[in-house]
């Protein structure tokens, strides 16, 4: 592989385009001196990825686009490209050339491409990554790079042997390994701050769950101990149960037998009663069947009716139809003239896009001709430029012709010159130094002018930083408070969740209804609400309306009576306890006086009717359970409002003590887990209101602590940014004022320097008029050839002239080229459209004729339903007549039963004046029974009450053969023992139920944390080792290498310098990781030296044996050095030109040089110059075209 071409437009100095051509071999590139060859340098740099516009000469990255001159504008963009020969697949890629270009506009915008393919920069880097061609590489040298290797420090000459052993990706490896291991012991801080602070938790956590797990076992004796007394209660009551069933059986059978006696009159009574309610059913049945018989014509007269106006809707529904028909098919006629019309247009935009496609393909044949013509014109220009060269060649051997004699004849001449060239070249200096000073003096103003402003800015930024750190800490304290908050929230609203829909505080009479009401049983088609369901009250009120309503707030209200017996029918039904109902319809036809005589006090809010929100159709039912009830704020204000109304009236408070009518005071303080079950509901919405607020201020808090984190971590980068800037300027700024500094020291000593030249010039001025007649000639000679110039010049200046117009002509054929591929593809859009439009008509079309046809059945469709109403009038009014004459027939049998019911009415009445006499007999002991009756339910009230307790504690009762009943004092004994229990409970204090559960969470948590300290600690010894693994491997190559460059610097610099030795040593040999590497030199018949000793052309050929031998260990296809051997002396560089031409054997050398020795080597030569001021031109010269013979030519060559 090897560089096949450089092409190069607006880049720096080179304002037109350039194509140098590299062949294998060696490659010499000359020209005078701020000519534009070191630019060549800069763009192969800047192609292969250079990013720092200070290695290229500049300041900025625009700098390196062509800036103008006094006749030029400059460019808006620059661009370079490096074509490779890749037959032999050196690269990757599979293309036999590659090129690589990078274009930059003077917006900053940069693109990079491979082969036209747009691509990123480190793809070029790792294409050429393995083969030494990088920006970084030592195969690139640009010029005063060689100074750099004898000049730096021993630490910084390591970093050039580290580059070409490839030890800095293993430093920036480790450097990435230590950057992690720092925030692995950032990490592992966090976490054991984190197991500290749960480590703090858990303590009282511990605490509470052990005080939660003792109230759970005094919750388990208390009902074990109170499932124990109920279930002595409930068999001793059974039992009491079993003997008065077994009396009243005894009562029972004696009024059996008295019932005998009466069953024989009951039941010839009943006889007649039955055969008279068969009459008076028969009666019933016929006058029912006559009000059906009357139902059933009035109903058929109204589907007669119906059936009328049904025809006359069809018959309109039919002209509708018929109507829209006639508009479908119009509009069906529409769309097949315009899918016409664009089937026309589809048709003509065929014929235009065909005639584009013909100008397009005529309109390229031109392009190609004019091509041709333009390559022609090519051609010409270069046998031009070629007739140049040689003309400026021979100027030049003139010229040189011209210093020979100068030099031979007269010293004097010579020395004048030399005089007079020193003087001119210290005033010009002179001239640049002062220009130099005054432009690093205003640099250093506008360094210390930005520096200030950065430094304003700098301090805005950490105030600014600092203000985002203190507000994202306010955040995460306002996070932690708001995450805490709501968890408590939520574990209440868990609680009352729980308690809800476990009923807890209901008795199991109302459980056991509103269970049915939860499985959609109905009672009479209604569902019943419970009283608290149905009243609410501002949250003040609450405690006073739970205290008014008392047991009423879990009565269930119904609309009916029925409904209320069918849920108690239920509840004895399934032995589902009591519960209470209030039908509406008894409040429907009753109405409350108001009371406007009540005498109202200080602290009386009012009637607590008045303050309850419910309803309209409830309005009655809250007058009729708080309509004599009123609230006071505190219990004194409700004593007096009491004592003036005569104890009249109940008062209520807020704290929810109570003065019932005629006098009663209740009041105190009761201790609940709960609260009561309307506010439970309430609170439990509440909460769920609250919680989603919470959550919401949570998500709102954590968005803007992480726009905070966001913001923080843009102020620091800023921060950086600056700092980083303000540390270039300073740096900037001490190298000016050095600058300014060794300047003016060399301002004042060439200004002594140039007025002693100028007496010695007027010296030798004396001498210099005998040789004026050579002189003369010579530039007559020298005239000539500039006539020769000239016409050259003339000739390529019409060639240009031609070339521009040629130029024009191809923008012009580009241009016509450009509009017709544009009318080309336009009609073939608006052809696409027209297709389109063409289908979307087509259908359209097909649409509206399956909408006509659909129609046409519909028509069909009304046709039969019109004559099958007709069919069914006629059937109705045959029905009509039938129903007419069965009506006359049951009136005349209803009057018939009704004259035989009345005859044996009269003989019951006699019988049942006898029955009633012989029930008088049997009322004793009927009453007897009903005592026993009594006793029933007085003893089901208590076993009622004793399965509702049971229900209510969640008991389940075993009423086995083995349960014990107590006796009184037993009974008082085991309610003592559940009293204790109680209260051992009540002095546990608050209970926290969720302690258990938080401090396994806990618990758990810290394992975690403890987890992930272990597994923090495994992967920073995991890196610890890592990078002793990158030292070790750092060490092997840096020493293989080190030996390396080492015995090839031993050699290369005793082959340059003919017997001279050189060697590298480590200034620290022990640890490889940091050692220096110092260069110690013996240049021949000379005693050990250090660098800071040598002469200029000692060191620059110790630099050229330095960098040829890092060189020899990183070989690149090719190398680009620039005028590496400027300070060589004669002698040394023709050694060096022969050392060369030795080691150009296996690889492509381009040297830039001004050394006609390194000329002489040269298998190809290009010269630059600068013909227009600021303007670099190449001029190719191939040497192998030259007759050697020829004198003129072998000197230049």
């Amino acid at each position: 592989m090897y560089l096949k071409r450089l092409e190069i437009q607006g880049f720096k100095s080179f304002a037109e385009r350039v194509n140098i051509e590299f062949e294998k071999g060696i490659t010499v590139i000359v020209g005078p001196n701020g000519c534009g060859k070191s630019n060549i340098t800069d763009a192969v740099q800047w192609v292969l990825g250079e990013q720092s516009a200070r290695s290229l000469r500049g300041y900025r990255m625009d700098d390196v686009i062509f800036s103008g001159t006094s006749r030029r504008r400059p460019h808006g963009m620059a661009e370079v490209s490096l074509t490779f020969d890749n037959r032999r697949r050196v690269l990757s890629l599979p293309y036999e050339e590659i090129s690589i270009t990078r274009r930059v506009y003077r917006s900053g915008e940069g693109e990079y491409f491979i082969n036209k393919q747009l691509c990123r920069l480190r793809d070029i880097r790792e294409l050429f990554a393995q083969c030494g061609i990088s920006r970084a590489a030592f195969s690139i040298t640009s010029q005063g790079k060689i100074d750099e290797f004898t000049l730096v420090r021993p630490q910084e000459r390591r970093v050039f042997i580290e580059e070409i052993a490839g030890v800095s990706s293993y430093r920036q490896r480790k450097s990435d390994t230590i950057k992690r291991l720092r925030e692995t012991d950032g990490s592992l801080a966090r976490l054991e701050d984190l197991l500290i602070e749960m480590n703090k938790r858990r303590l009282p956590l511990q605490k509470q769950a052990e005080v939660a797990e003792q109230y759970r076992r005094f919750a388990q004796d208390h009902r074990e101990t109170e499932l124990r007394l109920l279930e002595g209660q409930l068999v001793g009551a059974k039992k009491k149960e079993d003997d008065i069933y077994k009396n009243s059986h005894q009562l029972e059978s004696f009024l059996g037998r008295i019932q005998e006696t009466i069953t024989i009159l009951e039941k010839q009574l009943a006889e007649f009663r039955e055969g008279m309610s068969l009459r008076l059913n028969t009666i019933e049945q016929k006058e029912e069947d006559l009000s059906e018989v009357q139902r059933l014509l009035q109903e058929s007269h109204s589907d007669l009716a119906r059936l009328e106006e049904k025809v006359g809707a069809v018959d309109d529904r039919r002209a509708e139809l018929e109507a829209r028909i006639a508009v479908i098919v119009q509009r069906k006629a529409e769309t097949e003239q315009e899918l016409a019309e664009a089937i026309a247009v589809c048709k003509k935009l065929k014929d235009l896009q065909s005639q584009a496609e013909r100008d397009v393909e005529d309109l390229l044949a031109e392009k190609k001709d004019w091509e041709e013509q333009k390559k022609e014109a090519n051609r010409t220009w270069e046998s031009v430029d070629q007739e140049i060269f040689e003309v400026l060649h021979q100027k030049t051997a003139l010229v040189s012709e011209l210093q020979v004699q100068k030099n031979k004849k007269e010293v004097l001449a010579r020395q004048r010159e030399a005089l007079g060239q020193k003087t001119n070249k210290g005033k010009t200096h002179c001239t640049e130094l002062e220009a130099k000073i005054r432009e690093v003096q205003e640099l250093c103003k506008e360094y210390e002018a930005s520096q200030e402003a950065y430094k304003v800015k700098l301090e805005k930024e950490e105030s600014l930083a600092q203000s985002l750190t203190r507000e994202q800490e306010e955040y995460s304290s306002k996070l932690q408070s708001l995450s805490q908050k709501t968890d408590r929230l939520q574990v209440r609203f868990q609680v009352l969740k729980d308690a809800e829909e476990n009923q807890e505080g209901y008795q199991y009479g109302v459980k056991r209804v509103l269970q049915a009401l939860a499985k959609g049983v109905k009672f009479d088609g209604d569902t019943l609400h419970l009283v608290e369901e149905l009243m609410s009250i501002p949250s003040p009120y609450g405690t006073a309306l739970d205290t008014a309503l008392g047991r009423a707030a879990h009565h269930f209200i119904c609309k009916t009576p029925k409904a209320a017996q069918e849920a108690i029918a239920l509840l004895k039904r399934e032995k589902g306890g009591r519960a209470s109902f209030f039908p509406l319809q008894a409040l429907d036809h009753r109405t409350f006086n108001k009371r406007d005589n009540v005498v109202m006090v200080e602290g009386v809010i009012g009637r607590l009717s008045d303050l309850v929100i419910c309803e309209e159709r409830y309005k009655k039912l809250a007058e009729y359970l708080l309509g004599r009830t009123y609230l006071a704020d505190n219990i004194q204000h409700a004593s007096s409002f009491a004592e003036k109304n005569n104890y009249r009236y109940r008062v209520v408070t807020m704290d929810g003590e109570l003065i019932q009518a005629g006098g009663l005071f209740t009041g105190g303080r009761v201790r609940s887990r709960y609260p009561s079950t309307r506010r439970r509901k309430q609170e439990i919405k509440e909460l769920e209101t609250q919680i989603i607020k919470e959550r919401q201020k949570f998500v709102s808090c954590k968005e803007r602590a992480q726009e905070l984190k966001l913001e923080l971590e843009q102020a620091r980068n800023r921060i950086h940014d600056l700092r980083e800037k303000i540390k270039q300027i300073e740096e900037a700024r001490r190298n000016g004022a050095q600058r300014l500094s060794t300047w003016r020291q060399e301002l004042k000593h060439l200004a002594d320097s140039t007025e002693t030249y100028r007496l010695e010039g007027e010296e030798l001025l004396y001498h210099q008029q005998d040789f004026d007649e050579q002189i003369s000639m010579l530039e007559r000679k020298l005239e000539s050839i500039a006539a020769r110039e000239r016409e050259a010049e003339g000739i390529r200046a019409k060639l240009e002239k031609a070339r521009r117009h040629s130029e024009d002509k191809t923008q012009e054929l580009m241009s016509r080229l450009s509009a017709a591929q544009v009318s080309y593809s336009t009609l073939s859009q608006d052809l696409k459209h027209q297709e389109q439009k063409r289908k979307q008509l087509q259908q359209l079309l097909e649409m509206r004729s399956q909408e006509f046809l659909k129609m046409e059945k519909d028509q069909a469709a009304l046709h039969v339903e019109k004559e099958i109403n007709q069919k069914q009038e006629k059937s109705l009014r045959g029905d009509l007549d039938a129903w007419i004459r069965l009506k006359e027939k049951l009136n005349q049998a209803i009057a018939s039963m009704k004259k035989q019911v009345v005859a044996r009415e009269r003989y019951v009445n006699a019988k049942e004046k006898r029955y009633i006499k012989l029930k008088e007999v049997t009322l004793k002991s009927q009453q007897r029974l009903q005592n026993n009756s009594i006793k029933l339910q007085h003893l089901n009230d208590l076993k009622e009450q004793i399965l509702s307790q049971a229900n209510e504690n969640n008991l389940k009762l075993d009423l086995g053969d083995d349960v014990k009943t107590f006796s009184r004092r037993e009974e008082l004994a085991l309610k003592k023992e559940i009293a204790a229990v109680k209260q051992e409970m009540e002095a546990l204090g608050e209970i926290n139920f969720a302690a258990p559960g938080e401090y396994q969470e806990v618990q758990d948590r810290i394992a975690y944390l403890e987890q992930q300290i272990e597994d923090l600690e495994d992967g920073k010894r995991s890196l610890t080792q890592m990078i002793d693994e990158l030292d070790r491997i750092a060490e092997v190559r840096f020493q293989k290498t080190f030996r390396k460059i080492r015995a090839d610097f031993q050699e290369i610099f005793s082959l340059l310098s003919e017997g001279g030795r050189a060697d590298l040593l480590l200034t620290e040999e022990d640890d490889l990781l940091e050692t220096g590497v110092d260069i110690c030199v013996v240049p021949r018949g000379k005693k050990p030296r250090h660098l800071s000793l040598l002469s200029g052309g000692e060191k620059s050929l110790t630099g050229i044996a330095f960098l040829f031998a890092m060189l020899q260990s990183n070989p690149s296809p090719f190398y680009l050095l620039d005028e590496v051997e400027a300070f060589l002396d004669e002698a040394n560089l023709v050694r060096f030109a022969n050392f060369l031409r030795g080691w150009s054997a296996d690889c492509q050398l381009i040297l830039i040089s001004h050394r006609y020795q390194t000329m002489e080597i040269a298998d190809h030569l290009y010269g630059v110059t600068m013909e227009e001021p600021g303007i670099s031109k190449l001029v190719t010269v191939q040497l192998g075209e030259y007759n050697p013979e020829n004198d003129e030519q072998q000197y230049i060559s």
